[in-house]
């Protein structure tokens, strides 16, 4: 085996007693100061650089990537639990929106729905509950499907509509029209 570093037992020209490189005689302690002084001044390229690169390395070995991800999981049952209520907390349109996807492949109906979509459907629903006209806003909105999954509604925005909470929890999966006749509408 060929070696990389030697050690010469001196200090170099700033100081440092480390090993060199034997490619280029350089001090080991040395070239990690250029390094870093690098990456300090161009952060942004190299972010962007180390960002690309992950990214490539990602697509062309997927099989890799979800193994080592699976393997982090097994590893750190708890840091991924956090991960993923955190992501949750801070993303709580994606995260209703993800359930209702998995719920619909689930009950092997189509379509699919966006955040943007949804946040569409609350300002053409001038920000109101569909059924009781209650102020709702994106943190305390409910998303609801007006023909549910269970009784062959399909996840695409078209049966999709923004309810308040008591609303939401009261229709259940009853069929819109039921709904709104048993709280004494007249459609």
């Amino acid at each position: 085996m060929v070696a990389l570093r030697y050690f010469t037992g001196k200090p170099c020209k700033r100081g440092h007693l480390s090993e060199r490189w034997v490619k280029t005689k350089i001090c080991i302690a040395c070239s990690r100061e250029s390094l870093k002084k690098f990456r300090d001044e161009n952060l942004e390229s190299v972010r962007v650089s180390t960002r690309a690169q992950t990214a490539r390395w990602r697509a062309a070995n997927p099989g890799k990537e979800t193994a080592r991800a699976a393997n982090w999981r097994a590893n750190n049952p708890e840091k991924a639990r956090e991960t993923v209520r955190e992501w949750a907390r801070r993303n709580p349109d994606k995260r209703v929106a993800k359930e209702h996807r998995r719920r619909a492949r689930k009950a092997g109906a189509g379509g699919s729905y966006t955040v943007e979509d949804l946040r569409e459907i609350h300002a053409s629903q001038r920000g109101r509950c569909a059924y009781c006209s209650t102020r709702v806003s994106p943190r305390s909105w409910h998303v609801d499907h007006i023909v549910a999954l269970s009784r062959g509604g399909d996840n695409s925005r078209r049966n999709i509509q923004i309810l308040c909470e008591p609303c939401n929890l009261s229709k259940g999966s009853r069929d819109a029209l039921d709904f709104v006749r048993s709280r004494g509408g007249l459609i």
